[in-house]
């Protein structure tokens, strides 16, 4: 059975808050804010039963998942932890409407925590075999409930497809939205993007010519030419990219298809859980003609289709020498793309070969790669034997870690004593010296002075880490990277220095302005463990 009200065990309780679909749909209707009725349903109940409400987690994004949602996991980590007595929703639903995973993750946390649920009408008890059976229950007719919801509205966008509507949340580039007396959504020739749409295939098609010459022209002319002519991206900046232009060519709502389901999203799972999009076999799509008028004819998109086909990337060499020792650590400054190693042997007299800003639309200068090796060779250097002269100079009492270990110390007595003081204010509410609003000011405030300093001592114990791991820096990263530095200058293969020098650097950023010459340049380095 569940427990009675006034059978609830002091300690810490929360307020877990959160929207569902139905209460965002009902806020549109002007039935009121339903974050902040649920909030005062919730106090007033914690009220009656005088239980001490030290914290409200308050979701304000939306997800099918928990992983998704951050407060849920922040509150299922502080549940698994023990460190609430219960926590107040207004339904059990609330805390999962996920699927048999999700469901089971919020299950298993309150049960091995013995963390009660209180909800206006039942309080679940998850080691009282009758509770536990009834709170899985509902989790799983909520689900089932979303499913079906769910089951409907695609269904129904899937119907609306089939018809030739356009259900996509923005249209493509050269199209608008439009509505017909049914209210349904079809795509319009937008008259200015529709034009350059034409344009891009015409290029791609049938070139340009130029002084009596017929140009070819592939994505990134096509591009650059876009782009130099300021006509406006869907974004409305003119930075055209190629990959869009590839993009409007192989669309066929541009000769009057409607295509769905091209796609399965599938959830990966790696710590991050993201999704993938798999293509699904033609046969599982929805291809049917759409409302809307064409702007590309069948026979222009196929000439496209075709060279488009015939112009796949080359296969990549089967062996590859890496020939820059500095490959993936030159960043540029300004714009952060990866510098790039280019020969110019017939105009240097050096190794013939410059280091430069991948980027063309970027102001920042190359320069010789020599002269470049040789500035972060020196620098390194310089550094490895600046961290090794300090770590030298360190006494016995300037030892920084002894510091931090004393200070987290004090820190966690400091928070021994705060915790002690919730008992005092229990009593002080049982013995009425508190009313209940004064009894919530105070319990917030001890809460606050608590996180306060369990904040503290987080700092406290990231810095002590810290501390020790620069001991250890000065101890054995130094002389390993003196090694490895060492072996960068005397060795002849350019993969084996690249592996050499990406263990001492993680990044290097460069910067040559227009108005510098020769070796004038900046860099600035990152060591990979310091």
């Amino acid at each position: 059975m569940a427990k009675e009200f006034n059978t609830l065990p002091n300690g810490e309780y929360c307020i877990y808050l959160r929207k569902s679909r139905a209460d965002v749909e009902a806020e549109s209707h002007g039935e009121g804010e339903t974050l902040a009725k649920h909030k005062r349903i919730l106090l007033a109940l914690a009220k009656k039963l005088k239980i001490n409400i030290t914290h409200i987690y308050q979701e304000i994004v939306s997800g099918d998942r928990i992983s998704d949602r951050p407060e849920v996991m922040k509150l299922l980590g502080d549940v698994e932890e023990g460190k609430w007595k219960g926590v107040l929703v207004v339904e059990v639903e609330r805390l999962a409407r996920g699927d048999t995973v999700d469901q089971g993750m919020v299950a298993q946390a309150f049960k091995h925590s013995s963390t009660l649920i209180v909800t206006p009408n039942k309080t679940y008890d998850p080691n009282n075999e009758f509770d536990e059976e009834y709170f899985e229950f509902g989790l799983f007719m909520s689900r089932r409930e979303y499913k079906t919801i769910k089951r409907r509205l695609q269904r129904g966008r899937e119907a609306s497809a089939t018809e030739g509507n356009y259900i996509g949340t923005r249209p493509p580039y050269g199209y608008k939205l439009a509505y017909n007396e049914r209210g349904e959504r079809y795509l319009e020739p937008n008259p200015e993007q529709a034009d350059v749409v034409k344009m891009i295939f015409d290029w791609y098609v049938n070139g340009i010519e130029e002084d009596g010459k017929l140009i070819d022209m592939g994505g990134v002319k096509i591009s650059r030419r876009l782009q130099s002519m300021g006509i406006p991206t869907y974004r409305q900046t003119t930075a055209w990219n190629f990959n869009v232009v590839l993009q409007i060519l192989r669309n066929e709502v541009y000769i009057g298809r409607i295509q769905w389901k091209k796609q399965a999203r599938v959830k990966t799972v790696t710590p991050d859980k993201k999704y993938l999009y798999i293509a699904k076999d033609k046969e599982d799509w929805i291809d049917v003609n759409g409302k809307h008028d064409a702007i590309i004819s069948d026979e222009v998109f196929q000439r496209a289709a075709a060279k488009l086909k015939e112009n796949l990337s080359n296969p990549t060499k089967e062996a590859f020498k890496v020939v820059n020792p500095m490959a993936g650590l030159i960043f540029c400054g300004k714009c952060s793309r990866a510098m790039v190693l280019k020969g110019f042997p017939k105009y240097r007299k050096t190794s013939g070969y410059s280091i430069l800003c991948n980027n063309r639309y970027c102001d920042c200068k190359g320069s010789n790669f020599d002269i470049v090796e040789d500035r972060i060779i020196q620098t390194v250097d310089a550094m490895l034997k600046q961290f090794k002269k300090i770590g030298q100079r360190k006494t016995k009492d300037d030892n920084n870690s002894r510091v931090h270990e004393n200070l987290v110390q004090t820190l966690r007595n400091e928070l021994v004593q705060l915790e002690a003081q919730k008992s005092t204010l229990f009593d002080y509410l049982e013995r009425k010296i508190y009313d209940e609003e004064t009894f919530f000011e105070r319990s917030k405030n001890l809460t606050e002075r608590i996180q306060e300093t369990q904040e503290k001592i987080k700092q406290s114990e990231a810095q002590l880490s810290d501390a020790r791991n620069k001991e250890r820096t000065q101890k054995d990263v130094i002389p390993s990277m003196e090694g490895a530095l060492k072996q960068y200058k005397l060795s002849t293969d350019q993969q084996r220095k690249n592996g050499l020098m990406k263990s001492i650097l993680a990044r290097v950023e460069y910067v040559k302005e227009k108005s510098q010459v020769g070796d004038e340049f900046n860099i600035t380095l990152t060591f990979r463990n310091l």
